[in-house]
C-alpha cells in the first residue's frame, strides 16, 4: 500500500504515537500503521476493499474500510491507556486496561443505504493488541466467518485473557 513496512513504521521515532491527538505526524503514522497492517493480513483480497470514511483526529475511527460485495467492514478505533490503568497481561480483571476489545456491530454504507456486517476494534499498538487484531482481521476480512462464528472467537478471546463482562 506505501513504501512503508511495518516494520519501519514501529521503528518510528514517535511509535507508538501516543501523541496522535496533538500532532500530526503521530496522526499520520498512526494511521499508515493501521492501513499497513491491514494490507498484510487481507493481501491481495486488499483491492476488494475501500475506505468508508475518513481517519478522525480523535481516533474514532482510524481506520474504516468496506467490501461491498460481502457487505462487511472493518472500522478501528484508536485505544489509549490515558488513565495509566495496569495493563493486561500483569493485571487482568475489573480495572486493568486491554489493548484490545471487539465487537460486531450493523453498520452502514456512507449514504446509509446498504446494512453492513461491521467488526469493530477498539485497540492500542501492543503486540498482544497486534497479534489479537490480526487474528480478527483475518476471520472477518479474509475467511469471511459468519457471525457465529466472529461471536464464539470474541468470546472466547475474553475469555482467556480474562477480560471482565
Amino acid at each position: 500500500m506505501s513504501s512503508y513496512t511495518l516494520s519501519q513504521i514501529k521503528a518510528h521515532p514517535y511509535f507508538p504515537f501516543r501523541d496522535f491527538r496533538e500532532n500530526p505526524m503521530s496522526f499520520l503514522m498512526l494511521e499508515l500503521y493501521w492501513v499497513e497492517l491491514f494490507a498484510e493480513v487481507v493481501g491481495d483480497a486488499v483491492s476488494e476493499w475501500r475506505a468508508l470514511s475518513d481517519a478522525a483526529p480523535d481516533g474514532n475511527p482510524i481506520l474504516s474500510f468496506v467490501n461491498d460485495s460481502h457487505a462487511r467492514a472493518l472500522r478501528v478505533i484508536q485505544k489509549a491507556n490515558d488513565d495509566s490503568k495496569p495493563t493486561y497481561p500483569e493485571a487482568r480483571g475489573e480495572g486493568a486496561y486491554y489493548g484490545l476489545q471487539a465487537w460486531l456491530n450493523v453498520g452502514r454504507t456512507a449514504d446509509g443505504e446498504v446494512e453492513l456486517n461491521e467488526l469493530v476494534l477498539f485497540a492500542d499498538l501492543s503486540e498482544a493488541a497486534e497479534r489479537e487484531a490480526r487474528s480478527f482481521i483475518k476471520l472477518h476480512c479474509v475467511e469471511l466467518a459468519p457471525e457465529s462464528v466472529l461471536e464464539k472467537a470474541i468470546k472466547d478471546y475474553e475469555d482467556r485473557v480474562g477480560m471482565p463482562e
